[in-house]
């Protein structure tokens, strides 16, 4: 071996040392009277392990001047004590020789703030592993600073903790990392930092607070090698400023240590990137992750070899970690478990070939291989098979094993071999297989190979060459694998997947997102700004070895801002830590206590006196202030009496003014927070600041749909059809609830609006998308989902139904329905008479129908007469109700019709439905004209409205004006005086005379002036007109009141409803056997003072009850309280002896008395007084039963008493009975 100890008379070394010392000074201090400096007897590990071992918590073990070889290391475990050494420069300079492979191990304690400072460590030993600090325990306040590392290949490495008790955070600050030789056997990574890896991917981001590792004020000075770098993984929280380095910062991804998990945060900010001396590759390599950049400088001198902020993507990365989790090494393909699998494409298989696995998608309208590359999953049993090729409504796809995967290691551009890294094939062991790279997506069958070269000729991918750095390799197997686990049927469901987003990748970070029903890893953008290179802005750039720019995107995982308030503006919350860092006023003598905060309040902004979680309790406070030392962080305890900590005791968390704890609490109890001051040097304030308390209640109050919310059959857009018999699919939009939030949602399924009969109320799940299968549903039939949001307290909201999806069958013979009508224009529902175009013509139209197999597609030609095609022969589309088409040839002053056919799910045909035709108007370039100007613009959407009072959108309309040129367009804008643009400025709306401009900041008691100008087919403008104005009014924020709540005309069967509201409101009935409801009346969106509801399909005797739900045109809804009635018993049969009934009969119009005999139709009836004289006789042609209203022959009344009836039938039978009458 060969040692190395070089003289500090280097003047590279200095000039490195003079940076890191340039901007704090270092001030030794006498101890305190309450600890100790002990000195060991010499420089020796084996006499300053003898110190350390006697010292408690305060000493300080001051090490001699000298030179020391540390073959056994010193360790310090659980000790609040400082390591100081007599300095960094000749002639008192403490100089340690690393000859072990952890020189300095510490083990540190929360509670115990440890600190390293005032030493040389130099690595004894060319191409060593040794390190000369090894951080473990879950210490949050250590230091190392002011020391110098020479030549070590790992100067410091901090190893992550294990679990949440178990963080640790410090500061290293104003060191110098130094290497004076280049060494091609081991890379040197002078910092390598994790956290407690998967624990810390489960605690909230916390940028900009003490919870992290900050390295501030050094200097990084390293030789030319490829891999030097500073290393920060493992859910490391990393903040990197006001250093000056010449090697790359790597903040890694899924990585190759045992936690698995990348760097957490990275905060890089005020640092300056080169030296003068070549280093790394690149400044700042950023593979995962979020966090900021911003406010570095990249010196154009020599220091890299690419000056470029880098962002990777590389999946999941390390074949000897991830077997067990992901199959091998992987690009986050789409294949992986680990990786994202948002959809890029939805849908149901119509038809399947096994033997090709060619999967037919009618309806779908996709460009030729444009997902080529991507992975197709099967979700009913969940296979996936790799896409080879696509047309416009089929996917091609194999289902193969991956033998193996790996790195490209190439020497050259190829296109036949590549050498593959870190392997020792057999020969020819991979012949016959397929090659795939994973770069462009293009394979090749394996011809041969070495131990480490595979022959294959590319072909179908976008280069068709190996490469280096083309990243991975797979080799695989394109045998179908037989079984259940590749079955396509029609009806399945599928998805396809390019694999973004990956775990952990740029832009992601705690918790968890619903995208379209998938659950992903959170997105947090990764913000950069105000990086320069040599004066010029510096923009990130990709690893272009592994494709990341099919997955990292702009503006969705990054963004490069102008400025911090760019940042801002772009969604960025953050405040950087205070710099210089507190642990640096260790410095600074501080005798006296904080100051506690002055106020606490008790939820997250203004103080609340009630919460309606069970769970969570939230509280805010005033910065407490300490003028010697700052403010480092608080204390917080919460106790059911005030100053007390019976729930939570006192806890340490950063310089943040708000807190957060999850418990669970008891309904009725008021909870208090008590908070207390830690300032700089850890010294508590001897005050508290204890809120006034929040009451946990009971949340009565059901969640809450919002205006617009919809159910919606299928899993994105609302359908209408299905061909499966076995599962439906619903998705709708979220509820709210302002006491104690939305813990999820139930839903059932019926043949009804509300009904239950297919699927009974589920237990609540907390996605708003669901599948549910293993149903017996009937081709033909409609099915419903009905949907109810739940509270955190169990209580359920109002119910929401889909407007139902028909279950057609796939063996329709009969053709489909037209469209019932197709209108000129591109602007659907709109029609439109006359076009300036001479290319381009558009047409709109309403759905067709099939009750068997649905509606795929539209077919559509255009003629100079209805139903002709001699313009644009038939051409087929896909289920759009739009259509625009280019490149006619169309001649001025002829009409042009549409025709357009409906296309079900069997590929049959409808009969053509036409537009009533388009004029295409001759534009006179001679002498033309500006158009005429509009007459009159209304506020509103339809009467002129005065006033509204919403504070983000603003609507208009206006008559259509004509002119010879043609109307090309209309142009609106909106200001706060007429004719003014200050609000929006002039807009294109067009040939719409309407518009709803939404997303506007408004203010209330401005009035608003909407101006509108017409456009020629010339480009002639006419003059603007403009409004009357509408004010904006103060949000009403009250709900309708309800009163005269009645239950009317009630029968055996029916019931009606009424009330009435003091404004105009929707009208909704729940009902039901029970105070749960369970049934609702579909809802009268038009708004009335008067409700009235008809109830059918009651039970006979008994008893209902029902509330009614009345909503006001601001959203505001009221629900009444409980009433009941009581249906009528059902009418009993009347038995054949019985001829007149009732008897005796309280005559009336609405209860007549009624005579019945067999064979009564063509009767008659005679009714006398008991002296024989006739009343009246009584005949019906054909009803069972003769009707008598108590009126004599000549419409006159007869008393009270008994009658003679004579009933004979069209058989010549007769009955005689008698009839009382009462009054």
């Amino acid at each position: 071996m060969k040692m190395f100890v070089v003289a500090d008379s280097s003047a590279i070394l200095k000039r490195a040392h003079k940076w890191a010392t340039t901007c704090s000074l270092l001030v030794l201090l006498a101890p305190s009277v309450n600890s100790a400096v002990l000195t060991p007897d010499s420089l020796s590990d084996i006499d300053v392990q003898a110190k350390i071992n006697i010292a408690v918590d305060g000493d300080t073990i001051q090490l001699p001047v000298g030179i020391s070889t540390w073959s056994t290391g010193i360790t310090l475990s659980n000790k609040a004590i400082t390591l100081r050494g007599s300095g960094v420069v000749d002639p008192s300079r403490t100089l340690v020789i690393t000859r072990c492979t952890n020189t300095v191990t510490i083990n540190g304690q929360d509670g115990k703030p440890w600190r390293v400072t005032n030493m040389v460590f130099q690595d004894g030993v060319y191409g060593s592993s040794y390190r000369a600090i090894y951080v473990m325990g879950n210490c949050k306040n250590w230091r190392i600073d002011h020391c110098i590392f020479r030549d070590n290949i790992s100067a410091i490495f901090a190893r992550r903790g294990q679990g949440a008790a178990n963080l640790s955070y410090g500061l290293v600050d104003h060191c110098t990392f130094y290497a004076s030789f280049v060494m091609w056997s081991a890379a040197f990574n002078s910092v390598q930092v994790g956290s407690d890896g998967d624990t810390s991917w489960t605690r909230p981001l916390e940028l900009g607070t003490s919870n992290a590792l900050y390295f501030e004020d050094n200097f990084f000075d390293y030789p030319d090698h490829f891999n030097t770098n500073i290393n920060f993984k493992h859910g490391g929280r990393i903040v990197f400023r006001y250093n000056k380095s010449n090697i790359s910062i790597e903040q890694y991804n899924n990585d190759s240590d045992d936690s698995g998990r990348g760097n957490f945060s990275l905060e890089v900010y005020n640092n300056v990137f080169g030296t003068g001396r070549r280093g790394g590759g690149e400044p700042m390599c950023f593979y995962g992750g979020t966090g900021v950049v911003f406010d570095n400088t990249v010196l154009n001198d020599g220091s890299f070899n690419r000056y470029t902020f880098t962002l990777g993507y590389y999946g999941i990365i390390q074949p000897f970690n991830y077997n067990w989790v992901a199959g091998g090494w992987t690009q986050c393909d789409g294949e992986s478990p680990y990786d994202g699998n948002l959809a890029e494409e939805t849908g149901s298989v119509t038809g399947a070939v096994a033997s090709t696995i060619t999967l037919v998608c009618a309806g779908k309208n996709w460009t030729v291989n444009q997902y080529r590359g991507n992975w197709v999953w099967n979700l009913t049993d969940n296979s996936k098979a790799f896409i080879t090729s696509n047309t416009s409504n089929t996917i091609t796809a194999s289902l193969y094993s991956v033998a193996k995967r790996g790195l490209v290691y190439a020497t050259g551009v190829s296109v036949a071999s590549f050498t593959a890294r870190y392997e020792n094939f057999s020969s020819n062991q991979w012949v016959g297989y397929y090659a795939l790279n994973v770069k462009d997506f293009s394979r090749g069958i394996i011809t041969s190979n070495t131990s480490s070269v595979i022959y294959a000729a590319l072909s179908e991918g976008s280069t068709n060459t190996w490469r280096p750095g083309n990243g991975g390799f797979k080799i695989v197997s394109y045998t179908p694998t037989p079984g259940s686990d590749f079955q396509w049927q029609p009806g399945d469901s599928f998805r396809i997947t390019n694999g973004w987003p990956c775990f952990d990748q740029v832009g992601r970070t705690f918790g968890t997102d619903t995208v379209d029903g998938t659950t992903v890893q959170k997105s947090v953008p990764l913000y950069l700004w105000n990086n320069n290179l040599a004066g010029a802005p510096l923009y990130c750039t990709y690893n272009t070895g592994l494709q990341p720019q099919n997955y990292i995107k702009p503006n969705r995982d990054y963004y490069e801002c102008s400025s911090y308030a760019d940042a801002q503006s772009k969604g960025m919350v953050y405040t950087p830590y205070t710099y210089p860092h507190p642990l640096t006023l260790l410095d600074v003598v501080d005798p006296s206590s904080p100051i506690a905060p002055s106020a606490v309040y008790d939820g997250t902004g203004a103080d609340v006196d009630v919460t309606y979680s069970t769970t969570v309790l939230h509280a805010n406070w005033t910065a407490g202030a300490d003028p010697e030392s700052g403010i480092s962080g608080y204390q917080f305890a919460v106790g059911i009496t005030a100053g007390g900590g019976e729930l939570v005791g006192w806890n340490t968390i950063g310089n943040v003014t708000s807190t957060t704890t999850y418990k669970n609490l008891l309904d009725g109890i008021r909870y208090y927070f008590s908070i207390r001051s830690v300032n700089g040097l850890g010294l508590v304030s001897t005050g508290t600041a204890v809120s006034d308390g929040q009451n946990v209640a009971f949340d009565s109050w059901p969640p809450n749909w919002g205006n617009g919310s919809t159910v919606r059959d299928g899993t994105g857009i609302d359908i209408s059809t299905t061909i499966s018999t076995t599962q439906l699919s619903a998705n709708w939009d979220a509820a709210t609830d302002t006491e104690s939030g939305v813990s999820g949602y139930q839903y059932a399924i019926g043949m009804t609006l509300g009904g239950t009969e297919t699927l009974g109320w589920q237990t609540p799940i907390s996605t708003r998308t669901v599948t549910h299968s293993g149903l017996n549903l009937s081709i033909g039939s409609t099915y419903y989902f009905t949907v109810k949001a739940v509270n955190g307290f169990g209580i359920a909201g109002l119910a929401l139904n889909s407007n139902g999806v028909v279950v057609v069958s796939t063996a329709d013979a009969t053709p489909p329905g037209p469209p019932s009508s197709v209108r000129d224009g591109a602007t659907p529902g709109f029609d439109i008479s006359a076009t300036i175009s001479i290319a381009t013509l558009s047409a709109n139209w309403s759905a067709g129908s099939d009750t068997e197999s649905g509606i795929t597609g539209y077919q559509y030609a255009v003629g100079t007469s209805a139903g002709a095609s001699d313009t644009a022969g038939w051409t087929t589309i896909g289920n759009v109700l739009v259509v625009s088409r280019s490149s006619l040839i169309l001649t001025a002053g002829t009409t042009y019709y549409f025709s357009v056919k409906s296309i079900n799910g069997n590929n049959l045909v409808s009969a053509a439905a036409n537009s009533n035709g388009q004029y295409v108007i001759a534009v006179d370039t001679g002498s033309p004209s500006p158009p005429p100007n509009i007459m009159v613009v209304r506020d509103g959407t339809g009467e002129d409205v005065s006033f509204t009072t919403s504070l983000t959108q603003l609507n208009a309309n206006w008559d259509a004006v004509v002119d010879p040129q043609g109307i090309e367009k209309y142009w609106y804008a909106i200001g706060t005086l007429p004719g003014n643009a200050n609000t929006q400025s002039w807009t294109d709306n067009g040939q719409i005379t309407f518009f709803n401009a939404a997303g506007l900041v408004l203010s209330e008691g401005t009035t608003y002036y909407v101006s509108v100008k017409a456009e020629n087919g010339a480009g002639y403008q006419s003059s603007a007109t403009t409004s009357n104005g509408q004010v904006v009014l103060p949000p009403d924020t009250t709900p309708p009141g309800i009163s005269l709540v009645t239950a009317q005309n009630i029968t055996a069967n029916t019931a009606a409803v009424a009330w009435t509201t003091d404004e105009g409101a929707t009208t909704l009935v729940e009902y039901g056997r029970t105070t749960s409801y369970g049934t609702q009346t579909i809802e009268d969106i038009s708004f009335t003072l008067n409700h009235s509801v008809a109830l059918t399909g009651l039970i006979g005797n008994s008893e209902y009850h029902y509330r009614v739900i009345s909503r006001d045109t601001s959203g505001n809804e009221t629900t009444s309280s409980d009433y009941t009635f009581t249906t009528s018993a059902p009418a009993q049969p009347v038995s054949e002896t019985i001829h007149a009934y009732p008897n005796p009969c309280r005559i009336s119009a609405a209860n007549p008395a009624k005579f019945r005999i067999a064979n009564m139709a063509g009767g008659e009836v005679a009714v006398y007084a008991v002296s024989g004289r006739l009343i009246r006789k009584l005949t019906n042609a054909s009803a069972a039963e003769i009707q008598w209203d108590g009126k004599n022959a000549d419409g006159q009344n007869v008393g009270r008493g008994i009658y003679i009836y004579k009933i004979t039938n069209t058989a010549g039978d007769t009955v005689t009975g008698k009839l009382a009458l009462t009054k």
